[in-house]
């Protein structure tokens, strides 16, 4: 009885098995190119996100089961342990054969999403979560890296961005500041297909708000679970003798759930947009890709990533959503204000929110953060 006591005892002592480092590569099924801004969940509120190349680390255990999902492709669930680097995601297809759907025309989808996009917002416009971010901008004179956590508004699109850990690191010596950094760029994080309390995007035309300016036009996709999608396209019209001139189209392909009318993603660009800084107006393309989620009982942003250009300067951002903040309002640090590279330096560094690699670098952001971390290194020692 006294061994079978012990042995007991011993069971009990037996931690459960630790987590461990999974590596993968995410690729389309179809295409075999690589997959970014997939969202990997163990649960709820943990996961991470593939970066621009495809490539995610997440830390779990062994017969945790990791949920891959990215609007437009077939969910897919692996158990970590039998992850062996390379995962493909298969892409929805148009629908081939026919189902029992109640036909639409592509106004009616229209309206029916905005309609539910509206009563969301009304109930959940102060809903706030936390973000991981990361930026980088380039300039022919300096590249910079920002990465940190910042919460949001985050029905329908990010709003109110407020800076809670962060840090920035600086490649290059001397010369101007570059021409990015004057400029309020976090404020372009607003955007969607359908844009509430934003200044930045105040005249922009809108898909859902002013439709009737698009082409509009759609298709309707299924997956293997049934899973019906619509895909809404919306090329903008011709400009007219509006004020057209003065307003920025925001152009791109919107998913909707057939069955609730829910967003899902929405990706597209916004061509010749203008950046002021200190210095004479910035022409860039913006390309974007935004996915949401409904987690919570509402569309909130589970992503977005952002790109762009000019002849001086290139931008790109990226956030992930982590979870819905319940005690925003008490641990507020740093509002982003006008200028997110000075709201990231005033935020300091908590390194309780650093546990895990939320998204990967890629080779050319991971070059940018060593080369700055030497530079910094190089004026802590000339200072001392």
């Amino acid at each position: 009885m006294r061994h079978i006591i012990l042995l007991f005892a011993l069971l009990l002592c037996i931690p459960p098995r630790a987590q461990q480092t999974f590596r993968g590569h995410v690729i389309d099924a179809a295409t075999g190119e690589a997959l970014p801004y997939v969202s990997i969940y163990i649960s709820k509120n943990n996961g991470v996100m593939t970066n621009e190349e495809g490539d995610f680390v997440i830390h779990a255990k062994p017969g945790d089961t990791l949920l891959f999902s990215r609007i437009g492709y077939e969910k897919l669930r692996i158990a970590a342990a039998q992850m062996h680097g390379r995962v493909s995601m298969k892409p929805l297809s148009e629908m081939l054969r026919s189902v029992t759907v109640t036909p639409l025309t592509t106004e009616e989808i229209i309206k029916r999403t905005l309609a539910r996009l509206k009563k969301e917002y009304k109930k959940e416009k102060r809903a706030t979560s936390l973000f991981f971010f990361r930026s980088t901008i380039t300039s022919f004179v300096k590249s910079r890296i920002q990465e940190g956590f910042m919460r949001a508004r985050s029905a329908n699109n990010l709003r109110e961005l407020t800076v809670v850990s962060g840090k920035r690191l600086t490649e290059g010596e001397g010369g101007e500041e570059s021409y990015m950094h004057s400029t309020n760029i976090h404020k372009l994080l607003e955007l969607g297909a359908w844009i509430k309390d934003s200044q930045f995007w105040s005249l922009s035309v809108t898909p859902l708000d002013d439709y009737k300016r698009y082409d509009c036009s759609h298709i309707t996709m299924e997956g293997e679970d049934g899973q019906l999608l619509y895909k809404i396209e919306f090329p903008y019209l011709e400009r007219t003798a509006l004020t057209d001139n003065e307003r920025q189209a925001i152009i791109g392909s919107l998913y909707v759930d057939a069955v609730t009318f829910q967003m899902k993603r929405f990706d597209g660009c916004v061509l010749g947009l203008f950046l002021r800084s200190f210095h004479n107006p910035l022409p860039v393309d913006l390309y974007f890709d935004i996915e949401y989620k409904h987690d919570n009982g509402f569309t909130e942003v589970s992503h977005i990533s952002i790109h762009g250009a000019s002849e001086e300067t290139k931008y790109h951002a990226l956030l992930f959503n982590l979870s819905l903040d319940e005690e925003s309002k008490r641990n507020t640090k740093k509002k982003a204000g006008e200028n997110l590279l000075d709201a990231i330096g005033k935020a300091g560094f908590a390194p309780e929110l650093w546990t895990q690699d939320v998204i990967l670098r890629t080779e050319e952001e991971e070059r940018i953060f060593m080369k700055g971390m030497e530079e910094m290194e190089k004026k802590e020692e000339k200072n001392e």
